[in-house]
Parts: C-alpha cells; structure tokens; sequence
C-alpha cells in the first residue's frame, strides 16, 4: 500500500503533474497544445489565426517507418476543425504531424507523447489520523516515477500547504 506523511493536513488533493501540457508556440500563426490523457488518447488542438475560419487537415504517425495517416476523429469549433483526437493507448512514442492547408504542411513537428502526460485523478484515496500528522493512502496509482503535487489545509493554515512527492512502483505514496 502507498502512503506518504502530510503534517496537519485536513483536505488533501493529489494531482497527476509529470507534464500537464504541452504548449508549442510555432512563430507560423499557429498555437499548440498537445495533452496525453491517462495514457489512452492524445489531443491535439490549434490556434491558427493565420488561417482563421478554415478547417486545416492533421496528418500523424508513430513509427518513422509507416506511412503518415489523417486524423481519424476532428475536434471541430465553429464549423472548423481546431483538433485531433488519437487512440493512443498505452504508447510509450514518437508522434510525428503534420497540420495542413489544402496540401499545403504548414506546421510540422515530432514529439515523444510521454512527455505530455496528464494521468487521471487518483481513485479511492483514504486519510488516517497520528496526533499531529496524517497518512493518505493511495492503493492504486498506475504510473510510476510521477511527481505528485499534494494540497492540505488544517484549521492552523491560513493557506493551502503544497508538497511534491514522488511516487515510484512498489513504494509509499
């Protein structure tokens, strides 16, 4: 069972931070964010105020051996597309694309998508209490080597108290 200690800790919040967003500004009038969330689907989304009121085309891969294919689910704004949504599960790789005007690629880049990572909210988190100090229980996070950013408040707090822990497999936390 994973456990790590908060001093007069009262409410307690844990969050998944290893890298919460990706933002890429590109100098091409275009802005993006990608987001990898919980290891099963990775959002693309874009800014392109240079081609505004357009829908752009979103061309990937994974593997610099495959041939590139289109996004096969859009997020559309305004009647635009402004994003992709890709099956990702699991995938521990490179993610090459490209955004396009007509056959025009005018943005293209590669990235490893673990960097992106924004993991679910821990499930079925429990408190014990010790005189002056608290234990939260996590018995189930997924990922290993995260940095977790832990929020507490007792009623001696005028503020919310942060501390960062790092949560491996097999270990407190």
């Amino acid at each position: 069972m994973r456990k790590f200690l908060l001093l007069w800790g009262a409410a307690v919040f844990l969050q998944g931070v290893w890298v919460i967003l990706g933002q890429v500004d590109t100098g091409e009038g275009i802005h993006v964010q990608i987001i990898y969330f919980n290891l099963e689907v990775v959002q693309i989304t874009w800014n392109a105020s240079k081609y505004a009121g357009t829908s752009l085309t979103f061309f990937y891969r994974f593997h610099s051996d495959e041939a590139y294919h289109q996004c096969p689910k859009y997020i559309v704004h305004q009647g635009h597309t402004s994003g992709c949504l890709l099956d990702a599960e699991q995938r521990d790789d490179i993610l090459s694309f490209s955004i396009r005007h007509g056959t025009h690629p005018f943005f293209s880049v590669s990235r490893w998508i673990y960097e992106y990572l924004k993991p679910a909210s821990p499930k079925a988190v429990s408190f014990e209490w010790h005189q002056d100090s608290g234990t939260v229980m996590c018995p189930d996070l997924g990922y290993k080597d995260l940095l977790y950013e832990v929020q507490h408040q007792s009623i001696f707090d005028s503020k919310w108290q942060v501390r960062w822990v790092k949560v491996t497999q097999g270990s407190g936390g």
